[in-house]
C-alpha cells in the first residue's frame, strides 16, 4: 500500500521485486514487474497488450475485481480486495490486491500473497458454519422432542390421578394400598420427567439466546414466600424453609417467572441435599443499591475441589450417592441469574453447610 503512494508508470521498472502491474480501465496489462511476470509465467508465458488481468483471476472473483476497479476509476479512492490468482494451469492462490488510480483511467495493482492465511480463515468460517448448523439442528431436535413428550406425559399423569380417585371403591385394603403406592410413584415420576423436559427447554432457549427476560416491578418477599410455601407442602419430612428479611422490603424489577425458576431450583436442592437436617434458611437483604438472597442448608455440602465445576452442564458431586438429579439445574440457574444482570456465589463445608448467595444491583 505504501509503495503505491509514490508509484507511477515510469518508475514501475525499478520495483521488480514487487508483484505490481499497471492496467487500463478494461484490465489490459500495460506494464508489469518481472516478479509478476514470473508469477504467472506458467499460465501466460508472454504478456502483451492483449493480456487482461481478468484472464488470470478465478472466475468467481472476476465480477468483484471489475466492480472495484471501476469504483477506483470513478472515485479515485484506493481500495483493497482479496482474490484468487491462477499461478499454474490447475491451481489458484489467494492474494490481497490493492488498486490505485494513476492518471485518469489507468490502475496500478499490487499483489500480496495471503494464501495460507486466507485458507485457514475460510476453513475456520466453514467449521463455524457447520457448528452453527449442528447447533440449530440440535436445538430443533430438543425442542421438538421435548414438546412431543409432553402429551403422553400429561395422559399418563391424568390417568394415574383418575385411578387414584377410584381406589376408594376397592374393598380390599391390601390391594388398594399396593395400587396406591404404584400410582403415586407413576404420578411423581411423571412430574419429575416433566420438570426435566422444562429444564431442557429453558436451557435450549438460554443457549440460543431466544429466552426473554421480561422485568416488571415485583414484590420479591411475596414471591419468595409463595415459592417456599409451595416447596414446603411437598416435603415428606415436614420441614420448611425459614425466611429472614433484612432492611426495608421493596418491589424489584425482575422477571417473576424466570426468578421463580431460580428459587424453585435452589430451594429444591436445599431440601434434597440436607435430609434429616435442620430447616434450610433463606435470608433476603435489601440495600440502597440492590438486594441479596442467601439460601443456606445444613446437609452434605460440596467437596472443595469440585466447587469450580458446580455450574458445568450435567456435573454432579461425587458425594451425592443415590440422590436423584440431572446436573442441569445449577447450570441454568447461573444463566438466568446473569440474564438478570446478577451474580451467584457459593460457599460450602462438606457435611456441614452450603450457602448460595445471589446479588442484584439496581
Amino acid at each position: 500500500m505504501e509503495i503505491l503512494q509514490t508509484l507511477t508508470i515510469n518508475t514501475l521498472q525499478h520495483k521488480d521485486e514487487y508483484l505490481l502491474i499497471v492496467t487500463n480501465k478494461s484490465g489490459s496489462i500495460i506494464e508489469c514487474t518481472n516478479a509478476f511476470r514470473q508469477l504467472i509465467s506458467k499460465v501466460v508465458p508472454t504478456i502483451d497488450i492483449d493480456t487482461r488481468i481478468q484472464n488470470c483471476i478465478h472466475p468467481e472473483d472476476i465480477d468483484a475485481y471489475n466492480r472495484f476497479s471501476q469504483e477506483v476509476i470513478a472515485t479515485d479512492k484506493t481500495t483493497v480486495i482479496d482474490i484468487r490468482l491462477k499461478v499454474t494451469r490447475s491451481s489458484y492462490q489467494w492474494f490481497e490486491v490493492t488498486l490505485k488510480l494513476v492518471g485518469s483511467d489507468n490502475i496500478i495493482v499490487s499483489f500480496y500473497l495471503i494464501d495460507k492465511r486466507k485458507k485457514e480463515y475460510l476453513k475456520l468460517i466453514e467449521s463455524l458454519s457447520e457448528e452453527r448448523h449442528f447447533s440449530e439442528m440440535k436445538s430443533k431436535f430438543v425442542s421438538t422432542t421435548s414438546h412431543e413428550f409432553r402429551t403422553p406425559l400429561s395422559i399418563i399423569k391424568s390417568s394415574a390421578e383418575v385411578m387414584l380417585m377410584f381406589l376408594g371403591a376397592v374393598n380390599d385394603e391390601k390391594i388398594s394400598a399396593q395400587f396406591n403406592k404404584y400410582l403415586v410413584n407413576i404420578n411423581n415420576e411423571a412430574d419429575r420427567l416433566t420438570r426435566l423436559i422444562n429444564d431442557v427447554l429453558i436451557m435450549q432457549k438460554a443457549d440460543t439466546g431466544v429466552i426473554a427476560c421480561n422485568k416488571i416491578s415485583t414484590d420479591l418477599v411475596a414471591l419468595i414466600k409463595n415459592t417456599i410455601e409451595r416447596q414446603s407442602l411437598i416435603q415428606k419430612d415436614g420441614r420448611v424453609i425459614d425466611i429472614e428479611v433484612v432492611g426495608e422490603a421493596k418491589s424489584v424489577y425482575i422477571d417473576p417467572i424466570l426468578f421463580e425458576y431460580i428459587l424453585d431450583n435452589l430451594f429444591t436442592n436445599a431440601f434434597k441435599y440436607s435430609a434429616n437436617s435442620p430447616n434450610p434458611i433463606c435470608k433476603v437483604t435489601f440495600t440502597s443499591v440492590g438486594f441479596y438472597i442467601a439460601i443456606k442448608d445444613f446437609g452434605i455440602g460440596i467437596p472443595e475441589n469440585q466447587i469450580s465445576h458446580l455450574y458445568s452442564m450435567f456435573f454432579r458431586g461425587n458425594n451425592v450417592g443415590q440422590i436423584k438429579g440431572t446436573g442441569l439445574g445449577l447450570n441454568l440457574v447461573k444463566k438466568l441469574v446473569e440474564l438478570h444482570d446478577g451474580n451467584i456465589m457459593v460457599s460450602s463445608v462438606q457435611n456441614v453447610e452450603t450457602e448460595f448467595i445471589l446479588s442484584f444491583m439496581d
